[in-house]
């Protein structure tokens, strides 16, 4: 699978805020547009603490597409529509790596043939069967609860899934030997003032 590199202008000045760390983690994770942001290592990693913020914006595009469909059809319809909105929003990133880590444990042996296997851009049985699977997951746990409760769920499970990943991010080491669009990310020390803004998810 091919790798989610954004696509979107950027300034040529490699310095960077706050609110360039927050448009540079809305581009990293979305495909929703955003202003130019100058792209660097040091931003991207800054941008790991905006994480939970995107989480939100893509619950709540999720909820107000659930509320809105079902005013209209039944929740079974809601609920796809609401799926399609959420991985058009993103692009399909969570999606594609999905498949490619299935791909990868699946289909290697050694770690070298694992690896090689994530970055091939087709994707395998393994990965089909897991993009299946997870989709059927989310429909059917969605459709377990109530309908009032779905749009909570929604914005909850967005923000805390992408707010699990700040600590792995923290304490993980990059396994890969080539430069991948999130290796910035894995292993780099963010200063505590920095997290604020998950901590206000």
């Amino acid at each position: 699978m091919s790798e989610h590199i954004p696509d979107k202008p950027v300034k040529s000045d490699p310095t960077g805020g706050p609110l360039d760390a927050f448009w540079c983690a809305l581009m990293f994770l979305t495909r929703i547009p955003t202003p130019p942001v100058a792209h660097s290592d040091r931003l991207l990693a800054l941008s790991a603490a905006y994480f939970p913020l995107v989480g939100l914006i893509i619950g709540g595009l999720g909820a107000i597409t659930y509320s809105i469909a079902l005013a209209m059809w039944n929740p079974e319809i809601a609920v796809v529509l609401t799926l399609g909105v959420m991985i058009y929003a993103t692009g399909g990133f969570h999606e594609d790596g999905l498949a490619d880590t299935s791909d990868g444990i699946g289909g290697g042996w050694s770690t070298e043939d694992k690896l090689q296997i994530m970055k091939d851009s087709r994707i395998g049985t393994y990965g089909s069967l897991a993009l299946v699977l997870a989709l059927l997951v989310k429909y059917t746990t969605l459709l377990a609860i109530t309908p009032e409760s779905i749009a909570t769920a929604l914005i909850c499970g967005h923000v805390l899934a992408r707010w699990s990943i700040l600590p792995l991010l923290h304490s993980s080491h990059y396994v890969g030997s080539s430069e991948g669009s999130g290796k910035p990310l894995v292993g780099r020390s963010v200063a505590n003032a920095q997290w604020s803004p998950a901590l206000l998810c």
